[in-house]
């Protein structure tokens, strides 16, 4: 019988800096089971529609305006894994405008566009201090040209590196030092990724202009992403909670995950992540006080959540 009351700590990234343990980096997403979920929440979708264009995704249902997760959004995963993302998409005939009060015939547009993206949790950005990049794995239906957009406080437009994802899956790293706002901002006044205020993370398609070169003629599509990572960024502070109506509590111990267990019980501690993933699992004897489970090498996840089970 499950106990249903259940312990759900939140630590925050949950991937810890051991020396020669675990390396620098925190995975945002990994798409092994359905619903899009990230470190940050959930990823989101956007298009053109909102500034009159006429892009459209075609992986999300209707009714799911704004979601990045559809009924045949999940498919099977980069290098040997079991999900990840597919964003199927339209490009519209129609330029946006840049601003929708103004439609005039000498009024600003844009290329044709769609995107993907994830929000960090605070408003005025996360600290991901020691950020260096983002990785992911990606391909495409066809050669299509994507950006890669990191959104930070009080800096706008954001700034963006571009990648070419072909059919076959390759792994990307992109380092924000190489990032950079768009080219019609002017060299003086281009400023850089600040890691301590991050808001979001995009991954854009738009057909034509630079960066997009090999989309100049694209009106339909698809790309696929897996395995979407901060590179540098460890958390810096773990900071569990006692559940005290089970009596469990979470701390980190070296490599190991440690336990403490309400002393009257037997069962089995069961670990898994925001995907609801297994992660590890331990038996305990009544009047045991504590177990440690071990994570393992390369062991990445946004958050770890124990379920006491007899």
């Amino acid at each position: 019988m499950n106990f249903k009351k259940q312990l759900q700590t939140f630590l925050c990234g949950c991937l810890f800096l051991v020396p020669a343990f675990i390396s620098a980096q925190t995975l945002l997403s990994d798409f092994e089971v359905k619903g899009g979920k990230a470190l940050w929440g959930s990823w989101y979708s956007y298009t053109d529609s909102t500034n009159l264009g006429t892009s459209n995704l075609t992986t999300v249902v209707d009714g799911q305006f704004g979601k990045a997760w559809g009924d045949s959004s999940h498919v099977s995963g980069a290098d040997g894994t079991a999900g990840a993302l597919k964003v199927g998409f339209i490009l519209g005939t129609k330029r946006p405008y840049c601003n929708i009060a103004d439609t005039s015939a000498k009024a600003c547009t844009y290329d044709p566009q769609i995107g993907i993206g994830v929000n960090a949790p605070d408003s005025s950005g996360s600290d991901l201090t020691g950020l260096t990049g983002i990785s992911f794995w990606g391909k495409a239906d066809a050669l299509t040209d994507i950006a890669i957009s990191i959104e930070c406080d009080s800096i706008d437009p954001s700034n963006q590196d571009f990648a070419s994802l072909t059919t076959e899956w390759k792994k990307f790293n992109i380092k924000i030092a190489d990032m950079a706002q768009p080219s019609w901002v002017a060299k003086p006044k281009q400023k850089k990724v600040n890691p301590a205020a991050v808001k979001a993370l995009r991954f854009v398609v738009a057909r034509g202009g630079a960066g997009y070169e090999n989309n100049a003629e694209m009106t339909s599509g698809a790309i696929y992403l897996d395995q979407i990572v901060l590179e540098g960024y460890v958390p810096s502070a773990i900071k569990p909670q006692l559940n005290a109506a089970q009596g469990l509590k979470l701390s980190l111990v070296g490599s190991h995950l440690r336990v403490d267990l309400p002393s009257d019980q037997a069962g089995i501690v069961v670990i898994t992540n925001a995907q609801g993933q297994e992660v590890s699992r331990a038996a305990f004897t009544q009047g045991q006080k504590f177990v440690n489970i071990s994570l393992k090498p390369g062991q990445q996840h946004s958050a770890l959540f124990a379920k006491l089970h007899k």
